[in-house]
C-alpha cells in the first residue's frame, strides 16, 4: 500500500491486492462515526464491495456481500452500518425515493455504492471515495478520498496519519493533463504517477474550439480533481492540422498562464516513435 498524496482533505493511495483494499476499508471504518456517507464510485471489479467489506468488519459486522438484487442491506454492530448499492436503479429519481436521510439522521454509517446514480449526496459528513485500476496489474486500485466537511477532514487526518504511521510511504507525484488536437480527432487524458485516469478521443470538427474546456472540465470533476491541482499540462504541437493545432497549444498555454504551471510541448509523432 502507497500513500501518493495527502491534504486536509484528499487522500490518494495506492492498494496492490485485495487484501490491501479490504485493508484500506478496516483503516477507514475504525475511524467512522454515527452520521457519516461514504460514498464508493468505480466500474464492475474496482474493489467497492471489497472496501466496504473492511469497513464493516472494523465496525464489528458480520460477512458483507454486495446487494444488488436487494439495493439495500442492514448490518447490526454498535454503530449500525448500512450498505447499498445503486447498480440496477435507472434513475436519480429512484436513487432519492430510499430516503437515506432516515439511515443518516438515525446514527447509521451509510456506504452506497455506484453513488454517482444517487442525484442528492450529503455535502458535508461524507467521504467521497474513487477506485480505478492502477497499471497493468489486475488487482492493483487507485484509490482517491475526498472529506467533504469538517468532521469528515477531521476523520480524513486521523486516517492518513494512522495509514502514513505504519503502511506508508509518502511521496509526490504529478497530475499531467495531456492534449492533442493534431488530427481530426480531439484527444484529452489526465496521467498521475505513470497511471492513466481517463482519457477520451472524439470527433469535434468546427465545435473542438469551444467543446475542448469543458471537456477537460468534465474529466477533472469526474475524477474529483481541483483544476489548480494540475502540475503540468502536456500539449502536441504537430505535424499535424493547422487549426487544431492552434486550437489545443492556445488553450493549454492559456490554461497553464492561469494556475501558475508549465505547458510542455510534446511532437505528435513522439507516441508513434514509442510503438
Amino acid at each position: 500500500m502507497h500513500c501518493l498524496s495527502y491534504s486536509t482533505r484528499r487522500l490518494e493511495i495506492v492498494t496492490f491486492s485485495e487484501e490491501e483494499t479490504r485493508a484500506l476499508g478496516m483503516f477507514i471504518g475504525k475511524y467512522s462515526y454515527p452520521g457519516l456517507t461514504i460514498l464508493l464510485h468505480g466500474g464492475l471489479g474496482m474493489g467497492k464491495t471489497l472496501l466496504t467489506q473492511g469497513i464493516g468488519k472494523a465496525l464489528g459486522c458480520g460477512k458483507i456481500k454486495s446487494p444488488t438484487f436487494i439495493l439495500i442491506a442492514e448490518h447490526e454492530a454498535d454503530i449500525p452500518l448500512i450498505h447499498a448499492d445503486l447498480y440496477r436503479l435507472d434513475s436519480h429519481v429512484e436513487a432519492d425515493a430510499l430516503d437515506f436521510e432516515n439511515y443518516i439522521d438515525t446514527g447509521c454509517i451509510l456506504v452506497v455504492e455506484w453513488a454517482e446514480r444517487w442525484h442528492t449526496p450529503p455535502l458535508k459528513d461524507t467521504l467521497d471515495i474513487i477506485i480505478s485500476r492502477y497499471g497493468e496489474d489486475d488487482n492493483s486500485r487507485y484509490v482517491t478520498i475526498r472529506a467533504l466537511g469538517n468532521n469528515a477532514e477531521d476523520l480524513l487526518n486521523a486516517l492518513s496519519n494512522d495509514i502514513l504511521g505504519s503502511v506508508c510511504e509518502k511521496r509526490e507525484i504529478m497530475k499531467v493533463l495531456g492534449i492533442d488536437c493534431t488530427t481530426k480527432f480531439t484527444n484529452i487524458g489526465i496521467v498521475s504517477d505513470g497511471a492513466v485516469l481517463s482519457e477520451i478521443s472524439l470527433e469535434l470538427g468546427r465545435q473542438q474550439s469551444s467543446r475542448l474546456p469543458l471537456l477537460v472540465e468534465d474529466m477533472l470533476s469526474d475524477l474529483s480533481i481541483e483544476i489548480s491541482e494540475l502540475d503540468l499540462v502536456a500539449a502536441a504541437n504537430g505535424p499535424g492540422y493547422y487549426t487544431g493545432i492552434r486550437t489545443g497549444i492556445a488553450y493549454s498555454a492559456a490554461l497553464a498562464k492561469a494556475i501558475g504551471i508549465r505547458i510542455l510541448p510534446v511532437s505528435s509523432l513522439k507516441p508513434l516513435s514509442m510503438t
